[in-house]
């Protein structure tokens, strides 16, 4: 999956959750890297990865109770994100690995 259709998806769900910050952030992305230079935003994306309250501290939660359904498939879709962006900023595909 590109990089675009994973932040929709990942947009989706955070909508679903809720989580409109972070939707609007990933959706926010997939419009960029259609319309500027992929690395640019490929580095957006990627500096929300690190540090306290960041993408990775993420758990989606419906009334006060951990979504596991949920929680898992945003995990996959994180790393797949992530994989994409080490693609598309250094040209390496570490998805195999």
């Amino acid at each position: 999956m590109c990089a675009i259709a994973l932040c929709i998806e990942i947009g989706q769900l955070c909508q679903a959750q809720e989580q409109h910050e972070w939707a609007r952030f990933f959706m926010t992305c997939a419009e960029e890297l259609k319309e500027y230079d992929p690395k640019d935003v490929s580095r957006k994306i990627k500096a929300v990865y690190g540090g306290m309250g960041s993408f990775n501290d993420l758990v989606l939660h419906r009334e006060g109770k951990m979504v596991y359904a949920d929680n898992e498939k945003l995990g996959k879709l994180r790393h797949q994100l992530f994989d994409e962006i080490v693609l598309i900023l250094y040209g390496i595909d570490i998805s195999k690995g």
